[in-house]
């Protein structure tokens, strides 16, 4: 679904929140829009789906027949708006958040969503198979694509990405593949609290690189604790609000659905934190201070200053402005090592907590550059790679790429300096004797 800006001369009839259900209506996809109707609808007796928001069938086509602030088809407005990709939880109905995307869309957003449809009808989205994460990503990625391309007023230069629940992880994933996305909004995001060890661990994927990310990224949730990886994207601005008194579901629309349900047949799990107009509240709020960040980031290319949500606390973590492990490596090919060496120590001295570069990452680029025959550049890189580590394994990796780029001249002090720093390395020992070797 896409929601985006109109003028006022081009509305159509208002949509009524049942029109949601089929809407896509894409040519080719019918088979597939069925089985995403039928998971949006549910049933009451589970409570799954936008049916088991009410309990008979009176009260749920009453809700049905609710306007909504969509109108659909209707001519967009001119001009150049930013891009917005909503991200649902696992296995949420694709209404779970129609109020925050339309209320983006009248503040000036074009707004996509895609349902969640996994790999296959019987195999739908699953937190422990690598699979499901890639499609859901690959799903997202296309919409952005397909979105920009069919729609003039849709700027490609500022594109945000806002994820609900498992959709946290989802839209963190696709900003480090994807470079046109610029800030990733968490609501209640899944990656902000330890997982089960059954769950795929998506960090340590190869394609899951840190450095990547350099944008804004904003955390809303409930809860006492914040997970590694959060800390684990040092390039990233981070701000992290925690909302107390507040239940997973009020980061959607939910709160807003079941406003006017009887109190009777109100779920007594959720009541217990807060009352229904407390959440209400909330959820408003949420909305207020989603439209404030991403205006300071995709409008006004600034950091963002949003006054704080009542009640809640705030976490800022700066993003580290130092060079990558690839940044040193484009420096020293387009400048040489002095001046590679030169941005290292550079960032080095004004960091107060260390430069956030990777050993294995480092090591990676020196092997490639060996792979491709550029045996000198590998030198040259793992030569500051030693600079960066300064440890045995550092000088005995650099001793054997100087090998490698036939300048025996410059290994030999490299295989001392290792073993200087670890007398009992016997592989730089056996090394450092056979290049004696007449």
């Amino acid at each position: 679904m896409v929601w985006y800006p109109v003028p006022a001369s081009s509305r159509g009839p208002e949509m009524r929140l049942g029109d949601y259900l089929g809407a896509a209506a894409t040519p080719g996809f019918e088979a597939d829009e069925r089985r995403v109707v039928q998971a949006d609808f549910g049933d009451s007796a589970s409570g799954k789906g936008i049916r088991g928001l009410r309990r008979t069938t009176d009260a749920f086509e009453r809700f049905m027949r609710t306007r909504t602030a969509a109108h659909r088809n209707a001519a967009p407005a001119e001009g150049r708006f930013p891009v917005v990709l909503y991200v649902l939880g696992q296995g949420d109905h694709t209404m779970e958040n129609t109020v925050l995307c339309e209320y983006l869309a009248s503040q000036g957003y074009v707004v996509v969503s895609v349902p969640q449809l996994g790999t296959s009808p019987r195999r739908t989205m699953f937190v422990h198979d690598p699979a499901s994460y890639d499609a859901q990503v690959r799903d997202l990625a296309f919409a952005l694509a397909t979105v920009v391309h069919d729609y003039r007023s849709a700027d490609s230069s500022r594109v945000g990405a806002i994820g609900m629940s498992m959709g946290g992880v989802y839209s963190l994933m696709l900003a480090v593949r994807n470079s046109q996305v610029r800030t990733v909004i968490g609501l209640d995001p899944s990656y902000i609290s330890a997982q089960p060890s059954y769950y795929y661990k998506y960090w340590a994927a190869p394609e899951f690189d840190p450095a990547r990310f350099r944008g804004h990224w904003l955390t809303l949730h409930r809860g006492d604790s914040r997970a590694a990886i959060v800390d684990s994207l040092p390039y990233a601005d981070r701000l992290i609000v925690r909302l107390p008194n507040t239940v997973h579901v009020d980061y959607t629309s939910y709160p807003v659905y079941v406003m006017d349900v009887p109190s009777s047949e109100a779920d007594s799990s959720v009541a217990a934190v807060r009352s229904p107009r407390e959440a209400v509240r909330a959820f408003v709020a949420i909305a207020r201070y989603i439209r404030c960040y991403l205006d300071a980031v995709l409008v006004h290319a600034a950091s963002p200053s949003c006054e704080p949500i009542s009640g809640s606390t705030v976490e800022h973590l700066d993003g580290s402005a130092s060079p990558t492990e690839e940044d040193l490596y484009d420096i020293l090919k387009a400048q040489g090592f002095p001046a590679a060496l030169l941005a290292y120590e550079r960032a080095a001295e004004h960091s107060r907590t260390g430069l956030p570069l990777r050993r294995s990452v480092m090591y990676r680029i020196v092997d490639e550059l060996g792979y491709a025959d550029r045996a000198r550049e590998a030198a040259q890189y793992a030569e500051l790679t030693s600079r960066v580590f300064a440890d045995a394994d550092a000088y005995e990796r650099l001793g054997d790429a100087w090998v490698d780029a036939r300048d025996a001249g410059r290994a030999r002090p490299a295989y001392q300096r290792a073993l200087a720093l670890d007398p009992s390395r016997a592989s730089a020992r056996q090394k450092l004797d056979k290049l004696r070797m007449p």
